[in-house]
C-alpha cells in the first residue's frame, strides 16, 4: 500500500465551530495540523475548539507576546549598557563608583562655605564698586518686629555684607554670563528704556546777552565777549606742587583731614549700554531719563537763585548753569537712540528758560573733542580731559584768565574700573580697565574742609592722589559731604561758590588759576540756606555744575530749591 504523503502546515487562523463540545475529548496542537494531500485541499482548516480552551490559547499567547517583549528590552538595556561602558573607557567618564567620591567633595566645600560665612567678619559701609550705602543691621523694635521689617533688614544685611563682597562679585562676574539685550557686540543691562521721554525741543532760544559784574570795573561787560574785560587777573607765579597737590603750607597730621575719600554714592537708574564688546575699545554708559517738564523747573528755580542773590548783593554777582553731558550724548548707537532720551534737547529746553543766568555750553564744548578721552569707559563720570573742557568753557563766559594743560603736572593711574562695571559685573569692563589721567596745578592754594554744617574746620586737599582702583575718582576733594573752601594766589577779586555734585568735583582743579577764592558745595548735602552762604563769603560768581540727570531728574530738582529757602 502506497504511502500517502503528508507536509506539516502552520494554522493561520482559528475559526470557532461548536461551543458545546467537551474539550478534553478534542484537544488539538494548534501550532501543527498534518492532512491528506490526495484529498481535497481547503483554504481553511476547520477545528472544532470550546470557548474555555479558545481563552486559555488566547492568554497563553499573550504571555509569550509579553515575554519576547521583556527580552527584547532586556537585550537592549544590555546593549546601551555595553556602549555606555565603552564610551566611558574611551573618552574617560566618570564611572558610577566615582560619582560618590565626587559628591562627597561638593558637600564637604559647600558646608566649609557655609561655616566661612557664618563665621568671617562682617562690616557695613560703602560698597567700593557699586558706590553705596551696604545694609546696616536694623535695631530691634516691636513695631519692626511685627512687620517684618526687622526680619527683612536682617536679610539685606546678611546679603549685603557677604565677606570680601567685592571680590567675591568680580570672581563670579568672570564665570556669569551677561543677562540682557543682546544686539552683536552690544547689551543692555538694568531698566533700559523705562520711562524715557523721547521730546524734541521746538521752541527758540533766546540769545541773551547777560552782563557780567568784574570787581574793580566801573561798569559790567557782556558774557563772552572778552575784549571787554574791563580788568586784568594777575598771573600768578607757578611753583613746584607737593605730592599732594596742595600749597607749600604744612600743618601736622592731626590738624590736616586727611581721611582716605569715600567717593561720590551716585545712583544708576536708567540701565547700562555696553558696546564694543569683545574688544578693547568695550565702553559702558548709562542711559539717559530726562524730561522737559523738570528741566522747566530746574531753569526757574536758578531765576530765583539769580534774583535772590542780585538783591541781597546790588547786582554784584553772576550765576551760571553748566548741564554737564554725560557719555551717552556722543557715543551712543543709532539702534539704541529709543533707549534714551535727548541730551541736546533737554539743554535747549532748559536754556529758553533761563533769565538773567548765563548758560554754560558745555555740550558743544565737548563735542569738538568726542574723539578725544574725554569720558570713562568703565565709570559713569567724564575724564578729567573732558572737565577740562568744560572748565575752559566757563572761563571763557566768566571772563577769567584760564590755564591751558602746558601749566599743569599730568599724571596716570592705571588699571582703573569704576562704577559702571560695579553695577553691571560686565566681566570685559574689568579685562579692559581705564586709565585715569589727571592734572596737578602749579600754582599755590590752600585747601580747608568744613562738614556740611559749616563747622569744624580743618586743612584739607584738593587732591587726595592716594585714592586708587575703583575709587580713583573720588581723589577730587575727597568727600562729597564735605563744604571745600580753597583760597588761591590770584589776586582778582572774584569769589566762586560752586554748587554741584559728583561731577562738578573734576573742574574744581581747573579753576584755581581763575578765582581768588572758590567755595565747593555739594547740593545734595547742603545742611544751610544756599542763598545766605553765598552773601556771606562775598560771592562774586555762583556755578550750577550739575550732571543732565540732576538738571532734569524730577526727584533732584527740588532739592537745590530746598537748599534756597531753609
Amino acid at each position: 500500500m502506497k504511502e500517502k504523503k503528508k507536509k506539516e502546515v502552520e494554522v493561520k487562523s482559528i475559526k470557532y465551530i461548536d461551543a458545546d463540545m467537551d474539550v478534553q475529548s478534542h484537544k488539538v496542537d494548534v501550532k501543527k495540523v498534518e492532512f491528506d494531500l490526495n484529498g481535497k485541499q481547503k483554504e481553511e482548516i476547520m477545528i472544532q475548539i470550546s470557548p474555555k480552551r479558545l481563552k486559555q490559547l488566547e492568554k497563553e499567547k499573550k504571555r509569550k507576546a509579553k515575554a519576547e517583549k521583556k527580552l527584547l528590552k532586556r537585550e537592549e538595556r544590555q546593549k546601551a549598557k555595553e556602549l555606555r561602558n565603552k564610551l566611558e573607557a574611551e573618552q574617560g567618564i566618570v564611572m558610577p563608583e566615582f560619582m560618590f567620591i565626587n559628591v562627597g567633595a561638593i558637600l564637604i566645600v559647600g558646608i566649609a562655605v557655609i561655616l566661612c560665612l557664618y563665621l568671617f567678619e562682617r562690616s557695613s559701609g560703602i560698597s567700593e564698586h557699586e558706590k553705596r550705602e551696604l545694609y546696616e543691621f536694623p535695631e530691634f523694635t516691636v513695631e519692626s518686629y511685627f512687620d517684618g521689617s526687622f526680619t527683612q533688614g536682617i536679610t539685606n544685611w546678611y546679603t549685603d555684607t557677604v565677606p570680601n563682597r567685592d571680590k567675591l562679585k568680580s570672581l563670579v562676574n568672570r564665570f556669569k554670563g551677561f543677562f540682557g539685550i543682546s544686539q552683536g557686540g552690544q547689551s543692555i543691562i538694568g531698566n533700559a528704556g523705562a520711562d524715557i521721554k523721547h521730546e524734541e525741543f521746538e521752541g527758540e532760544v533766546n540769545t541773551q546777552k547777560v552782563d557780567i559784574y568784574i570787581p574793580g570795573t566801573t561798569g559790567t561787560s557782556q558774557s563772552g565777549d572778552s575784549s571787554q574785560s574791563g580788568s586784568v587777573p594777575l598771573q600768578t607765579t607757578p611753583s613746584t606742587s607737593t605730592s599732594t597737590g596742595t600749597s607749600s603750607t604744612t600743618t601736622s597730621d592731626k590738624e590736616t583731614n586727611n581721611k582716605p575719600p569715600v567717593g561720590p554714592v551716585d545712583t544708576i537708574e536708567n540701565g547700562i549700554l555696553i558696546v564694543n564688546k569683545g574688544t578693547d575699545d568695550v565702553r559702558a554708559m548709562e542711559l539717559y531719563g530726562g524730561g522737559f517738564d523738570a528741566g522747566r523747573k530746574y531753569a526757574g528755580i536758578l531765576n530765583s537763585y539769580k534774583k535772590d542773590l542780585a538783591e541781597a548783593l546790588d547786582g554784584r554777582v553772576n550765576v551760571y548753569s553748566m548741564c554737564i553731558p554725560m557719555a551717552v550724548a556722543y557715543y551712543l548707537p543709532n539702534e539704541f537712540k529709543n533707549q534714551s532720551a535727548s541730551i541736546p534737547d533737554n539743554i535747549l529746553n532748559i536754556n529758553s528758560y533761563l533769565e538773567g543766568v548765563v548758560s554754560v555750553d558745555a555740550y558743544n564744548a565737548l563735542k569738538k573733542h568726542k574723539n578725544e578721552y574725554i569720558y570713562s569707559r568703565t565709570d559713569h563720570h567724564w575724564q578729567p580731559l573732558g572737565a577740562y573742557y568744560a572748565a575752559e568753557e566757563f572761563a571763557k563766559q566768566a571772563m577769567v584768565d584760564f590755564k591751558p594743560l602746558s601749566e599743569y603736572e599730568k599724571k596716570i593711574k592705571n588699571e582703573f574700573v569704576g562704577t559702571l562695571y560695579g553695577h553691571s559685573g560686565e566681566a570685559e569692563l574689568e579685562k579692559n580697565p581705564d586709565k585715569f589721567i589727571y592734572y596737578v596745578p602749579k600754582n599755590n592754594y590752600t585747601t580747608y574742609n568744613y562738614n556740611s554744617s559749616l563747622g569744624g574746620k580743618v586743612q584739607g586737599y584738593l587732591l587726595h592722589e592716594y585714592a586708587t582702583g575703583a575709587n580713583t575718582y573720588s581723589m577730587f576733594l575727597g568727600d562729597d559731604k564735605i563744604v571745600a573752601q580753597i583760597d588761591t594766589d590770584v589776586k582778582n577779586g572774584r569769589t566762586l561758590v560752586v554748587f554741584k555734585d559728583s561731577f562738578g568735583n573734576a573742574l574744581i582743579p581747573f579753576l584755581v588759576g581763575s578765582f581768588e577764592h572758590i567755595y565747593v558745595v555739594d547740593y545734595r548735602y547742603c545742611n544751610f540756606n544756599a542763598v545766605d552762604f553765598c552773601v556771606e563769603k562775598g560771592a562774586t560768581d555762583v556755578l550750577f555744575a550739575t550732571s543732565m540727570f540732576t538738571c532734569t531728574s524730577s526727584g533732584k530738582v527740588p532739592i537745590l530749591e530746598a537748599n534756597r529757602t531753609k
